[in-house]
């Protein structure tokens, strides 16, 4: 029995020596799925790739696309903020035109040209004048007021224009 026992326990240390040395013998690694083993799986990988890209680069052209389009609509905002600054300022000389004459120019009410009149005819070709100046008057304050929203309305498209390619650039930037 005990030489039965021996040869039993050199094999036991023969097996886990061997198994030690296996383990320990420098193995060839083996390739990352995402690097080529072969020429075909480098072909495979470089069209994966180049198709990537190509995605990548339509991204970029349409952002820029869309860059310029949004620069264009910020610079034609910008355009009518000046034209509709100009028509304020047009309308408010207009205005400051009517306020001074109302001023300079005595008070003319209807009560005094119906006295000063020395006919029927006379009043309502006064009344009439005065009728017509009235409305001037308040078609210049209208137009005043329309053209102060029309430019603050530009403003805020002008301001949302400039902030929507901003947005993009910090996007295609970021």
């Amino acid at each position: 029995m005990a030489s039965s026992f021996v040869p039993a326990r050199r094999r036991i240390l023969l097996t886990a020596a061997v198994a030690c040395g296996v383990a320990l013998i420098p193995s060839p690694g083996q390739a990352a799925p995402s690097d080529p083993s072969t020429s075909a799986e480098a072909a495979q990988l470089v069209a994966a790739r180049a198709h990537d890209l190509e995605v990548l680069s339509e991204q970029v052209n349409a952002a820029r696309e869309d860059l310029a389009a949004r620069q264009a609509a910020a610079t034609e905002a910008a355009q009518q903020v000046a034209a509709a600054e100009d028509a304020v300022t047009g309308a408010r000389q207009q205005v400051r035109s009517v306020a001074r004459s109302a001023y300079t120019g005595g008070r003319f009410s209807a009560f005094e040209s119906l006295i000063s009149s020395r006919s029927v005819d006379q009043a309502i070709d006064r009344l009439a004048m005065l009728d017509t100046i009235g409305h001037h008057r308040a078609d210049v304050l209208a137009t005043a007021q329309q053209a102060t929203d029309d430019a603050q309305a530009a403003r805020a498209a002008a301001d949302r224009a400039a902030a929507d390619a901003q947005a993009q650039v910090d996007r295609v930037a970021g």
